[in-house]
């Protein structure tokens, strides 16, 4: 068993102690001392925990005693809390009450105050107006007064101290005489604002009439303007802003809840656009009259665009310059100023327009107008758009009316009323001198044949007429260039014929049906990149059925004499219904003509090479159809021909001539035929030259079909004569005459 440390020191006094000890007795008394010694032992920390124990415990009642004083204490200090805090309250309640109550005196003192201060600057203000307006109203001394005075401050602040009397005495009904202040009132606001109005106006009449006085000094010196003298906006009314632009402030800002600021915004809007108009209308007329005086150096073109150039500048001018006046811009007025404007241009830009007389100038003008200003500058500019379109597409319809005049005009003399001279009919002649031209050897260095060796050939009618439908294209709406030019194509459709009727009676038939259908094969392919009809609507009344109702009114008058007013009235209305006139609309299509004409040209082409080369075969044809026909009609009524072998026109000796005839008209017409053809077409019209090769191809084809059948049918081989040699086969005469056609 181990030890602690006091057990050891223990055993060691035992051990001292137990060497005294020699019997029993003295050994239990040493082992009760032992016992009593570690009961000792044992009990003395509990008792001392106990006397620790007891210790804290009286210190614990010492610190509770002292707690419980404490807390009465507490106690009676809240006590004495309550009561000042009760007291504390009573206080502050009569303190605010005291504050409320000398707030109210306040708030109290500052309206009557108030009040008294409205009705202070009323008689203040009036008393000012009445000296201002005691003088004359227009008076040059009045204006500098108030320039003198520094207007625009003093209108502010007339405006900063009337706006709160205005509402106060409105708003003031039942105060002692407010109607008769209220009265006074408005009678001095009404004054004030038309000394504002005055002033506005004065400043800006001031300033334009200076500024055409300039202008007037220097169109007695020069009757010339510079372009950089004609926008006075800048150099005019630049100096306004800083001292009109606080005060347009001010009365923009209250012409929402004032009725009468509202209306002296008006005036002012209306003074300054008026003033601007004035400004505008006399600078816009001088520059006019100063391009006109300067006519010599400037066409009607030249001079429209810088009148354009001037009115887009101006519009965009304006804009910038009403935008330092006014926040928000008068749209509405601006709109009818600009525009009344851009209609002044219009008007004196009118008359260059009806001077002019040159088509190209006019449809240049016209391309000008529409591409660069309308679709170029309008398109970019779009805010100023709604401004000068209006006056712009008025001078674009001018330009074409003009245009349209001129054309028509141009058609009746160089088209309709045209007389060719000698060299104008002198064909073969021009092609071969072209032909000539086109083989030289500066001509085959060439890419593209000029313009000039083009119209060479051409008859003058054909050129003057596709150049002038060129330039119109794009210078008229597509309706009035598609009457324009049917009218036109008609006409030159007309001059060619005529031509061709010319050159028919000069050279031959040939040449004048070629001469027609050179040109106008020639005048369908150049009018086909046309995107237009050439059609015309021909409207008219047609008073055929009036002239027959009108005849039956006299037995429906004398009903009506008779006394039958029903029958007679129903008559009458039925005779009305029915003698209407209708209009009647006809179509026609001037390309649609020029097909025509050439398709019946080169029938008439065709027919005439048949005559050349197959007329015999033709007649004998001819009166072949009419005998077997007769001989139908016969043995339909049951008589008896004779055979066609046996007539004296188609005898086996005259087919035989016939033959030999057709043969020698062959060689001795066709190759001069078809060298007359490849003049007229192979250069200038090679689809229609092949297409005019295969056509009598085929038809001389389709006759020699016919000669052939009736030749196997009524001519057998047996019946012919023994001493009249065989007629040549089919398949030989189609060679002889597939020869004869040019091989390329």
């Amino acid at each position: 068993e181990e030890l602690t440390g006091e057990n050891q020191k223990e055993a060691v006094i035992t051990e001292e102690t137990m060497g005294s000890i020699e019997t029993m007795h003295e050994f239990y008394q040493w082992f009760d001392g032992i016992e009593d010694r570690v009961e000792r032992d044992a009990d003395r920390v509990y008792i001392s925990y106990i006397e620790r124990l007891k210790q804290y415990q009286h210190i614990c009642q010492q610190v509770m005693a002292r707690i419980d004083t404490s807390l009465d204490h507490v106690l009676s200090l809240q006590d004495h809390y309550q009561q000042v805090l009760l007291k504390t309250n009573k206080i502050r309640g009569s303190c605010e009450k005291l504050l409320r109550e000398k707030e109210q005196l306040a708030v109290f003192a500052d309206r009557v105050w108030e009040k008294l201060h409205s009705y202070d600057n009323l008689e203040v203000v009036a008393r000012r107006v009445d000296e201002l307006m005691s003088k004359n109203a227009m008076h040059t001394e009045l204006i500098d007064l108030m320039r003198q005075m520094d207007p625009r401050l003093m209108f502010i602040r007339f405006m900063r101290q009337t706006d709160p009397c205005l509402m106060f005495i409105r708003s003031a009904t039942g105060y002692h005489k407010s109607a008769a202040y209220r009265t006074k009132f408005w009678q001095t606001h009404s004054r004030a604002l038309a000394l504002v109005k005055l002033f506005v106006v004065s400043n800006l009449r001031s300033h334009t009439s200076a500024r055409i006085r300039e202008y007037r000094a220097k169109d007695g010196k020069s009757p010339t303007l510079r372009d950089a003298d004609v926008h006075p906006s800048r150099t005019a009314f630049d100096s306004l802003v800083p001292s009109l632009r606080p005060l347009f402030a001010n009365v923009e800002a209250r012409a929402g809840e004032h009725e009468s600021y509202s209306q002296l915004l008006t005036d002012c809007q209306y003074a300054y656009i008026s003033e601007r108009q004035r400004l505008l209308d006399f600078v816009g007329q001088l520059y006019v009259r100063s391009l006109r005086a300067n006519s010599e150096q400037l066409d009607g073109m030249a001079i429209l665009r810088k009148v354009v150039q001037y009115l887009v500048q101006q519009c965009l001018s304006e804009c910038s310059m009403v935008s330092k006046f006014f926040h928000p811009v008068p749209s509405e007025q601006m709109t009818a100023f600009l525009q009344e404007f851009a209609e002044g241009a219009h008007t004196s830009v009118r008359p260059i327009v009806l001077r002019m007389a040159a088509i190209e100038d006019i449809c240049s003008l016209a391309s000008m107008v529409r591409s660069e200003i309308l679709m170029d500058q309008l398109q970019r500019r779009k805010e100023i758009a709604v401004y000068v379109k209006t006056a712009i597409q008025r001078i674009l319809e001018d330009v074409q009316e003009r245009l349209m005049f001129v054309a028509q005009v141009f058609i009746r003399d160089e088209i309709e009323c045209f007389r060719p001279k000698e060299e104008d009919l002198d064909y073969p002649t021009q092609l071969q001198k072209v032909k000539e031209v086109a083989d030289s050897p500066e001509e085959r260095t060439k890419r593209f044949p000029s313009l000039a060796a083009v119209f060479s050939y051409w008859y003058p009618t054909l050129g003057i007429t596709l150049v002038f439908l060129s330039k119109l294209y794009l210078a008229l709406p597509k309706r009035i260039f598609e009457e324009i030019a049917s009218e036109a194509l008609s006409h030159c459709t007309g001059t060619l014929v005529f031509a061709s009727e010319h050159i028919g009676g000069r050279r031959g038939l040939t040449d004048g049906l070629l001469f027609l259908m050179m040109h106008l094969a020639i005048l369908r392919e150049q009018i086909s990149p046309f995107d237009i009809e050439f059609s015309t609507v021909e409207r008219r009344l047609d008073f055929s059925s009036s002239i027959h109702g009108f005849s039956n009114m006299s037995s429906v008058v004398g009903d009506l004499f008779h006394g039958k007013w029903n029958d007679s009235l129903r008559g009458m209305w039925g005779v009305i219904k029915s003698s209407s006139p209708q209009l009647l609309a006809n179509k026609s299509s001037s390309k649609r003509d020029v097909e025509k004409e050439l398709i019946r040209t080169t029938d008439r082409v065709v027919l005439h090479a048949l005559q050349l080369a197959l007329k015999p075969l033709m007649d004998f044809l001819s009166q072949a159809s009419n005998f077997l026909n007769e001989q139908v009609r016969a043995s339909a009524k049951g008589a008896q021909g004779g055979s066609l072998s046996q007539q004296n026109f188609a005898t086996p000796a005259v087919l035989q001539r016939t033959t030999t005839a057709v043969k020698s008209l062959m060689d001795q017409h066709l190759d001069k035929f078809f060298q007359q053809v490849h003049l007229y077409l192979h250069t200038h019209c090679l689809d229609t030259e092949t297409n005019l090769y295969n056509t009598i191809l085929n038809v001389f084809v389709q006759q020699l079909s016919r000669f052939y059948t009736i030749v196997d049918k009524y001519y057998p081989p047996d019946t012919w004569p023994a001493d009249l040699p065989s007629l040549p086969t089919q398949d030989d005469m189609v060679n002889l005459l597939s020869s004869k056609f040019p091989q390329n």
